[in-house]
C-alpha cells in the first residue's frame, strides 16, 4: 500500500493548482484549460478596456477645450491609449487601436492614421496643452511621446503588410 502512494506522489510532482491527477495527459489538459480560462477573461478585460477609451476620448475633448478647464486636466484624466493584456509575437495586438488582426490593410492604416494625429506631440499639446495642469504638464508630455512610439509601432508594421502584399502581387502577376 505504501508503494502505491510513493507512487501516486510522484506522478502528480509539480502540478501547482494542489489538485491530483492520475493521468500526467489529464495535468496538462487541465494546465491548459485554466490557461484558455485566464486569457478568455484577459479578452474581455482588453474588450473593456478598449470600449471605455473610445467613449472616454468623447468626454475628454469636450471637457479640455471648454474655457473654464484651463490648468484643470490631471495626467490621470487623459485617456491614455490602452496597454491590453493580451499581445501577440510582434508586440502589442492590433485591437490597441480598435481594429483586429483579420481588419483589411485600410482600415488598419485609417486606424493608425487617427491615432497618429490624435496623439503627434504637437497637435495634442497646442490643442490640449492649455487644460493641462502645470504640476503635470512634463509627465503629460512623455506620456504623449510613449503613446506616439507604440504608434510608430503600429505603423512599422503596417508598412510592413503593405510591402508583404506588394511582394506577393508581384509573384502572384509574374
Amino acid at each position: 500500500a505504501k508503494e502505491k502512494e510513493k507512487g501516486a506522489g510522484r506522478r502528480n510532482e509539480g502540478h501547482k493548482s494542489g489538485v491530483k491527477y492520475s493521468d500526467p495527459l489529464e495535468a496538462e489538459l487541465n494546465k491548459f484549460r485554466e490557461r484558455a480560462k485566464r486569457e478568455e477573461s484577459n479578452k474581455k478585460l482588453d474588450d473593456i478596456a478598449v470600449r471605455t477609451y473610445s467613449s472616454m476620448w468623447v468626454g475628454f475633448e469636450s471637457l479640455a477645450l471648454r474655457p473654464s478647464s484651463e490648468g484643470t486636466i490631471k495626467y490621470d484624466n487623459i485617456p491614455w491609449l490602452p496597454k491590453l493584456t493580451l499581445t501577440c509575437s510582434s508586440g502589442e495586438t492590433w485591437r490597441t487601436l480598435g481594429c483586429e488582426d483579420f481588419n483589411t490593410y485600410e482600415e488598419k492604416k485609417k486606424a493608425v492614421r487617427r491615432e497618429t494625429i490624435r496623439w503627434h506631440p504637437d497637435k495634442f499639446m497646442s490643442k490640449f496643452g492649455k487644460a493641462i495642469a502645470k504640476q503635470d504638464w512634463g509627465r503629460v508630455e512623455e506620456g504623449v511621446k510613449d503613446v506616439t512610439r507604440r504608434i510608430g509601432g503600429f505603423r512599422e508594421r503596417l508598412e510592413k503588410e503593405a510591402q508583404q502584399n506588394q511582394n506577393a502581387n508581384k509573384h502572384n502577376d509574374g
